[in-house]
């Protein structure tokens, strides 16, 4: 991939200035190396029992490489190479990572006559993020359902239920992806951090970033049961609860200025819980051989709660969010609105009652802010938690139809979620 960004000089008016002329110029390449190897393995035994294993082994590589170079003051917007510009200005930096991943998995599937079902899942993850030591993951995970209505005390209700099938299952994931870092847990020296010894500068070598040697894996443990059902030969019906709680989440971690680096640091200090019920309803009919309608519904509740945040009771990102501890994940932090000022007589007298912790003055019009904690004084303390990123319901709906070979489907989803 390579990208060439000009921006000319521009002069909006007498004040507004865009510009010098500038150019960058950048060039990326990116490469992925995998091997799969699959093997699988199926058999019945005596007619009832039926078996299939299934083992795999996979290895991901990835390369990455990246060079810029940048060059501002050109004679003229027409002149667009980058020798054009003025050589004292030119600026280039450039750096190469690297991934790799291995995975061991398998699975085995297990039913007796169909009704009885069991599966056991297990995979081994290890990624070079992560130091010797914490680079392996290992994630089980276990399911079994019952087909009840294949059993004979059933057998009265077949002319409505065509199907039944109740399920459970356990089993944990593994994530990395929250990782902004390809070294995370590499200790990094960078250049040119210069000091002066000796009666001249002297070039510097110096860790800026802090990095933790034992971060490894996020791992989401999840439960969940529910049933599957047909009926009336037109109708399909699920619905399911789940409990999944999230620990050891990878999330910056703030220092203080006297801590001696640059930044927050990244390690596995959070936890996280979702859990909620899904639903969903189907209808499909067909008619006239060649024509076919069909309507689906489904409705998901979801309740997200910080169960901890690394000995913190709360984190707060730029003022409107925040991250609480018994809140959900990525909360909104908000002023409290009262209504608006009706002239700029009172809401002067507002700012001479409550204060004002903004630069410019209330004004006639504006949203008068309440003050919640009752001291008598707007404060940043006066802001609450209302609502979140993360969404408590949401709900959609597909309509289908078709005739001979030719189908269409419509997908409504509503533009806002229901939140809290």
């Amino acid at each position: 991939k390579e990208t060439k960004d000009f921006r000319k000089e521009i002069w909006y008016d007498e004040v507004n200035y865009h510009g010098p002329d500038q150019l960058t110029e950048t060039i990326k390449r990116w490469s992925r190396y995998t091997f799969d190897a699959l093997v699988n393995y199926n058999k019945t035994f005596n007619q009832d029992h039926n078996i299939k294993v299934m083992a795999g082994y996979k290895v991901e590589k990835y390369d990455m490489r990246e060079l810029k170079a940048f060059r501002k003051d050109f004679p003229s917007s027409s002149l667009t190479d980058l020798n054009a510009g003025d050589a004292s200005t030119q600026t280039n930096n450039g750096y190469a990572r690297e991934l790799a991943m291995m995975s061991y998995f398998g699975r085995i599937n297990y039913d007796y006559q169909g009704k009885y079902l069991l599966e056991v899942d297990f995979r081994a993850d290890a990624s070079s993020r992560f130091a010797k030591g914490y680079r392996w993951g290992s994630f089980p995970a276990f399911s079994a359902g019952w087909r009840i209505s294949e059993e004979n005390f059933m057998e009265s209700s077949k002319e409505w239920l065509q199907s039944l099938k109740i399920r459970a299952s356990w089993g944990q994931l593994g994530n990395q992806e929250a990782l902004s870092d390809y070294y995370p847990s590499l200790m990094t020296l960078y250049i040119g951090k210069n000091f002066p010894f000796g009666g001249s500068l002297q070039q510097g070598i110096t860790q800026t970033a802090h990095k933790i040697s034992s971060i490894s894996w996020e791992k989401s443990t999840n439960w969940g049961v529910g049933f599957d059902a047909n009926f009336l030969d037109e109708f399909i019906l699920s619905a399911e609860y789940y409990n999944r709680k999230t620990s050891g989440i990878i999330m910056d971690v703030p220092v203080p200025k006297t801590f001696g680096t640059t930044g927050a640091y990244q390690d596995n200090v959070g936890a996280l819980r979702n859990s909620g019920l899904e639903f969903s309803l189907g209808w499909h009919h067909q008619f006239k051989k060649d024509w076919r309608v069909g309507v689906n519904a489904n409705f998901a509740y979801n309740k997200n709660e910080l169960l901890d945040l690394g000995g913190v009771d709360e984190t707060i990102n730029d003022g409107y969010m925040i991250n609480r501890v018994g809140e959900p994940y990525q909360s909104f932090y908000v002023y409290m609105a009262d209504g608006l000022f009706q002239s700029d007589e009172e809401a002067a007298a507002y700012e001479a009652q409550y204060g004002n912790p903004w630069s410019l003055p209330f004004k006639g019009g504006d949203i008068k802010i309440k003050d919640m904690d009752g001291d008598g004084e707007l404060t940043p303390d006066d802001r609450v938690v209302r609502g979140s990123q993360q969404p408590k319901a949401t709900y959609g709906l597909t309509l289908s139809g078709g005739w001979k070979n030719f189908d269409l489907s419509i997908f409504i989803n509503p533009p806002l979620s229901v939140r809290p």
